[in-house]
Protein backbone atom coordinates (compact mmCIF):
# COMPACT_ATOMS: atom_id res chain seq x y z
CA UNK A 1 0.00 0.00 0.00
CA UNK A 2 1.40 3.45 -0.84
CA UNK A 3 1.88 6.24 1.64
CA UNK A 4 -0.71 8.59 0.22
CA UNK A 5 -1.67 11.56 2.36
CA UNK A 6 -5.22 11.87 3.60
CA UNK A 7 -5.13 15.55 2.76
CA UNK A 8 -2.49 17.31 0.72
CA UNK A 9 -1.49 20.92 1.03
CA UNK A 10 1.41 21.18 -1.38
CA UNK A 11 4.44 20.16 0.67
CA UNK A 12 2.90 19.12 3.98
CA UNK A 13 0.58 16.40 5.19
CA UNK A 14 -1.96 16.85 7.89
CA UNK A 15 -4.58 14.62 9.40
CA UNK A 16 -7.70 16.31 10.58
CA UNK A 17 -9.51 14.79 13.56
CA UNK A 18 -12.51 16.07 15.45
CA UNK A 19 -14.06 15.47 18.82
CA UNK A 20 -15.70 12.14 19.56
CA UNK A 21 -19.40 12.06 18.58
CA UNK A 22 -22.36 11.11 20.72
CA UNK A 23 -23.15 7.48 21.44
CA UNK A 24 -25.79 6.05 19.11
CA UNK A 25 -29.21 4.84 20.18
CA UNK A 26 -29.47 1.56 22.09
CA UNK A 27 -30.68 -1.34 19.95
CA UNK A 28 -33.71 -3.50 20.63
CA UNK A 29 -33.44 -5.91 23.56
CA UNK A 30 -33.00 -9.54 22.48
CA UNK A 31 -34.85 -12.60 23.75
CA UNK A 32 -33.84 -14.08 27.07
CA UNK A 33 -31.17 -16.74 26.59
CA UNK A 34 -30.79 -20.17 28.12
CA UNK A 35 -29.84 -20.11 31.78
CA UNK A 36 -26.84 -22.27 30.96
CA UNK A 37 -27.57 -24.59 33.85
CA UNK A 38 -25.37 -27.67 33.98
CA UNK A 39 -27.31 -29.31 36.80
CA UNK A 40 -29.89 -31.99 35.95
CA UNK A 41 -33.53 -31.29 36.78
CA UNK A 42 -35.37 -32.93 39.66
CA UNK A 43 -36.60 -36.50 39.25
CA UNK A 44 -40.29 -36.80 38.33
CA UNK A 45 -42.12 -39.97 39.46
CA UNK A 46 -43.80 -42.02 36.74
CA UNK A 47 -47.17 -43.59 37.47
CA UNK A 48 -47.31 -47.19 36.27
CA UNK A 49 -50.31 -48.74 34.51
CA UNK A 50 -52.47 -51.37 36.23
CA UNK A 51 -50.63 -54.60 37.23
CA UNK A 52 -47.18 -53.00 36.71
CA UNK A 53 -45.00 -52.37 39.77
CA UNK A 54 -41.44 -51.73 40.89
CA UNK A 55 -39.30 -54.84 40.28
CA UNK A 56 -38.32 -55.42 43.91
CA UNK A 57 -37.02 -53.68 47.01
CA UNK A 58 -33.74 -51.92 46.32
CA UNK A 59 -34.32 -51.46 42.57
CA UNK A 60 -34.76 -48.02 41.00
CA UNK A 61 -38.20 -46.44 41.09
CA UNK A 62 -39.64 -45.43 37.69
CA UNK A 63 -38.74 -41.75 37.24
CA UNK A 64 -37.59 -39.26 34.60
CA UNK A 65 -35.69 -35.97 34.55
CA UNK A 66 -34.23 -33.45 32.15
CA UNK A 67 -30.48 -33.35 31.77
CA UNK A 68 -28.45 -30.67 29.98
CA UNK A 69 -30.12 -29.31 26.84
CA UNK A 70 -32.91 -31.48 25.46
CA UNK A 71 -31.69 -34.78 26.90
CA UNK A 72 -34.20 -36.84 28.91
CA UNK A 73 -33.17 -39.59 31.34
CA UNK A 74 -35.62 -42.32 32.34
CA UNK A 75 -34.85 -44.91 35.02
CA UNK A 76 -36.61 -47.75 36.73
CA UNK A 77 -36.93 -51.51 36.89
CA UNK A 78 -40.47 -52.89 36.69
CA UNK A 79 -42.47 -56.10 36.36
CA UNK A 80 -46.05 -57.07 35.61
CA UNK A 81 -48.16 -59.39 37.75
CA UNK A 82 -50.29 -60.61 34.84
CA UNK A 83 -49.83 -61.64 31.20
CA UNK A 84 -48.60 -59.06 28.71
CA UNK A 85 -50.87 -57.43 26.16
CA UNK A 86 -49.19 -56.45 22.88
CA UNK A 87 -48.22 -52.76 22.78
CA UNK A 88 -49.77 -51.99 26.15
CA UNK A 89 -48.96 -48.70 27.84
CA UNK A 90 -46.60 -49.14 30.81
CA UNK A 91 -46.49 -45.48 31.88
CA UNK A 92 -46.75 -41.98 30.42
CA UNK A 93 -44.06 -39.30 30.41
CA UNK A 94 -45.11 -35.87 31.69
CA UNK A 95 -45.56 -32.95 29.30
CA UNK A 96 -42.21 -31.41 28.40
CA UNK A 97 -40.49 -34.82 28.52
CA UNK A 98 -42.03 -36.25 25.34
CA UNK A 99 -40.46 -36.78 21.90
CA UNK A 100 -42.07 -35.26 18.82
CA UNK A 101 -41.75 -38.55 16.91
CA UNK A 102 -42.16 -42.22 17.82
CA UNK A 103 -38.93 -43.67 19.22
CA UNK A 104 -37.96 -47.32 19.69
CA UNK A 105 -35.58 -48.18 22.54
CA UNK A 106 -34.03 -51.55 23.42
CA UNK A 107 -33.43 -52.22 27.12
CA UNK A 108 -32.68 -55.14 29.43
CA UNK A 109 -35.48 -57.59 30.24
CA UNK A 110 -35.55 -60.67 32.39
CA UNK A 111 -34.24 -63.44 30.12
CA UNK A 112 -33.19 -61.11 27.26
CA UNK A 113 -34.12 -57.68 25.95
CA UNK A 114 -37.26 -55.62 25.67
CA UNK A 115 -38.30 -53.12 23.02
CA UNK A 116 -40.01 -49.99 24.25
CA UNK A 117 -41.92 -47.56 22.09
CA UNK A 118 -42.04 -43.93 23.26
CA UNK A 119 -44.75 -41.88 21.59
CA UNK A 120 -45.38 -38.12 21.21
CA UNK A 121 -48.33 -38.53 23.61
CA UNK A 122 -45.78 -39.55 26.25
CA UNK A 123 -46.96 -43.17 26.29
CA UNK A 124 -44.22 -45.73 26.89
CA UNK A 125 -45.39 -49.05 25.45
CA UNK A 126 -43.84 -52.48 25.74
CA UNK A 127 -43.54 -53.61 22.11
CA UNK A 128 -41.75 -56.85 23.05
CA UNK A 129 -40.25 -58.44 26.15
CA UNK A 130 -41.72 -60.29 29.11
CA UNK A 131 -43.51 -59.56 32.36
CA UNK A 132 -40.72 -60.91 34.61
CA UNK A 133 -38.68 -57.72 34.50
CA UNK A 134 -38.26 -54.73 32.21
CA UNK A 135 -35.68 -51.98 32.52
CA UNK A 136 -36.82 -48.41 31.94
CA UNK A 137 -33.22 -47.14 32.07
CA UNK A 138 -32.49 -45.12 28.92
CA UNK A 139 -31.69 -41.65 27.55
CA UNK A 140 -33.17 -39.87 24.57
CA UNK A 141 -33.05 -36.42 23.05
CA UNK A 142 -36.10 -34.31 22.43
CA UNK A 143 -36.25 -33.76 18.69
Amino acid sequence: MSNMPLFSNSSRQEIITGEKGDTGATGAKGEKGDTGSTAPGAWQNLTLATNWSNYATGYTTPQCRKLIGNLIEVKGMIKKSSALVANEIITTLPSGYRPTEIMLITTWASGGTSRLQIEPSGAIKLASGNNGGVSLSFLFGLN
